[in-house]
């Protein structure tokens, strides 16, 4: 199967005499082999920008990519406890306009204020390598994955003042993630409507970091989790979503010379939701008619661990917004 696409975009800029325009052109082929079993599929996009502050108007991002599942073929045995088994891979490459840094964490952007017409920059670029395998057990009521990933991130703008504008690219910095990331699913059905389903993720990181940039800043967590609960109980469903972060190091401009700021470990409930359904076939007649009332609570509950008071962290004034509704549909 192949897939090609082409978008295009125009950009007024405020107070600046060209305007931006923006192409990405996309050509992807795809293997799918027995419902499944092999697959693979390979891309190659062109990102072009007239933005006048990059050196190279456009460039190129190839991915790879290819997935076997063993317990598909014919030889494998449909009795043994694993009941999936799965062997995957993956390499691409990425990039963006390099005058944007993005939180690493909570996907919130930092805006650099660059001049326009400054110092030439280069595509931000991204390196990624995954492997990994899915397994499911118990009559695929459990699932485990595991993977490996390496993710270099190169073309990091170091920005200084000059004149007073920050428009000058004193030097190119990288960022390196690489570590093992672990997901569990377990659901469960039960009898009459009752049942159960808990997802479990856990990350362990081990960043490479090199800022020295006033205008960089950087959340980098060694160890991050979350869990899910889901469990509905006849007419009722009840939503839990926990994360958290733990060996987190703030990176920031604050202190040029010691760019390690600040300890922001945090764990909260990151969401609570619950539902009752109530049937209204004996009122109106129609087969599967109900009303459901329900309540939602966001960033219910952080703790925030920070060992030093002074550092801007993106985690220190968590939660960033409570929100509490409630209401029928």
């Amino acid at each position: 199967h192949i897939t090609a696409a082409y978008t295009w975009d125009k950009t007024e800029m405020m107070d600046i005499a060209d305007n931006e325009y923006n192409s990405n052109a996309l050509l992807k082929a795809t293997y799918n082999y027995s419902l499944g079993t092999r697959t693979a599929t390979a891309s190659i996009r062109r990102l072009t920008s007239s933005a006048p502050h990059l050196r190279k108007k456009d460039s190129y991002y190839p991915t790879l990519s290819a997935a076997w599942n063993i317990s598909r073929e014919r030889f494998w045995d449909y009795n043994f406890f694993i009941k999936k088994f799965r062997l995957k891979a993956s390499w691409s490459k990425t990039g963006v306009q390099g005058y944007y840094i993005s939180g690493l964490t909570d996907g919130r952007y930092i805006h650099i204020p660059v001049s326009f017409y400054g110092d030439n920059f280069e595509w931000r670029t991204s390196v990624q390598k995954d492997m990994g395998v899915d397994l499911e057990f118990l009559d695929h009521t459990l699932k485990v994955s595991s993977s490996y990933f390496h993710k270099k991130t190169t073309n990091i703008p170091d920005i200084v003042a000059v004149n007073g504008v920050y428009n000058h690219v004193a030097d190119y910095k990288q960022f390196v993630n690489r570590g093992w990331e672990f997901d569990v699913v377990y659901s469960k059905y039960f009898y009459r409507n009752k049942g159960i389903l808990v997802k479990g993720n856990f990350t362990i990181n081990n960043p490479s970091v090199s800022v020295a940039s006033i205008c960089n800043e950087y959340v980098v967590p060694k160890y991050y989790y979350g869990l899910h609960t889901n469990i509905y109980i006849k007419r009722f469903d009840i939503n839990l979503l926990l994360h958290g972060a733990k060996d987190a190091k703030y990176y920031g401009y604050q202190k040029p010379l010691n760019n390690h700021i600040a300890d922001v470990d945090y764990f909260g409930i990151k969401s609570l939701n619950m539902s009752y359904k109530l049937p209204l076939q004996n009122l109106t007649g129609l087969h599967g008619s109900e009303v459901v009332f329900y309540a939602n609570a966001e960033n219910l509950a952080t703790k925030v661990d920070v060992s030093k008071v002074e550092a801007l962290s993106p985690y220190i004034n968590y939660p960033l917004c409570r929100m509490f509704s409630m209401g029928m549909k």
